[in-house]
């Protein structure tokens, strides 16, 4: 495993809420996976205020493993967490995932093509979702997503997300729950940077139990319209700076190149 006293050239973001059943497995499988680039890595591990003992089981992955470091955070948002382990990771190229459904070979493919895309932002688009409720969740919100910011991604809530530091740098990011994603991909874009898609297979999760419900969907639906809201009208925007939305601009998503190979969702 990489030296955690070197600087690495890959950090990985990995917001952990409630996934004691699985964090060790998942982590070590990562770990495992990303010693085949040959690169220096470190992973960040950021609880977020679990009621298990995810926090636990993040510190014996610390005590295994000098790549892997631990951020206590005592309060939720996935956002918040994200941009904790933002804040420290020190690797040229960053990533973040939701690690209760990203794989092996989805983390590793979504860095290998960040990699051959320098100063891209990798997104991934999940190719099916299970259950119904959570599909038809979805595509509402990916409908609203295109309607009011004129995305042509159909999963802005893909993971992982890839993108260089220099880009990171860039980026002021305020959201801290669940439109995070969304604030990721409208302040890329307000920076000007490419946003490159790379589909992959939807894996159930891991284990735990998802905090995706019917209240949440509203959030994120009106959540959406406010962020448009300021947008529009010249507000400080995700990025940042005073930016407008204009009728019938798009975001411009690159969708199918063939240097970006699909990543079945396996361990291999």
């Amino acid at each position: 495993m990489p030296d955690v006293a070197a600087t690495p050239e890959i950090s990985v973001v990995l917001p952990v809420r409630d996934q004691s059943d699985h964090i060790i497995t998942v982590v070590e499988s990562y770990l495992a996976t990303l010693a085949r680039l040959e690169l220096t890595f470190e992973l960040i591990l950021v609880e977020n205020e679990s009621k298990d003992s995810s926090l636990s089981c993040c510190r014996e992955l610390e005590r295994r493993h000098s790549c892997v470091s631990v951020i206590h955070n005592e309060r939720r948002g996935f956002g918040r967490a994200v941009r904790a382990g933002l804040a420290a990771s020190r690797g040229r190229v960053i990533c973040y995932a939701n690690c209760a459904y990203t794989t092996p070979a989805t983390l590793k493919g979504a860095i290998d093509v960040s990699l051959s895309h320098p100063g891209c932002l990798i997104h991934t688009v999940r190719e099916r979702r299970y259950p119904l409720k959570r599909k038809i969740g979805s595509l509402l919100f990916n409908a609203e997503c295109r309607t009011l910011f004129g995305f042509r991604t159909r999963d802005v809530n893909g993971t992982p997300k890839v993108f260089p530091r220099a880009l990171r740098d860039r980026l002021s990011l305020t959201v801290d729950g669940s439109l995070f994603d969304l604030e990721v991909l409208v302040a890329a874009h307000a920076a000007g940077a490419d946003i490159l898609e790379m589909p992959v297979v939807f894996t159930p999760r891991f284990g735990g139990q998802s905090a995706t419900n019917v209240r949440l969907g509203f959030k994120l639906y009106a959540g959406a319209v406010v962020m448009w809201w300021k947008l529009k009208w010249g507000r400080r925007s995700a990025a940042g700076s005073r930016t407008r939305i204009r009728r019938g601009c798009r975001f411009p998503v690159t969708r199918g190149e063939r240097s970006v190979r699909k990543v079945e969702n396996s361990s291999g």
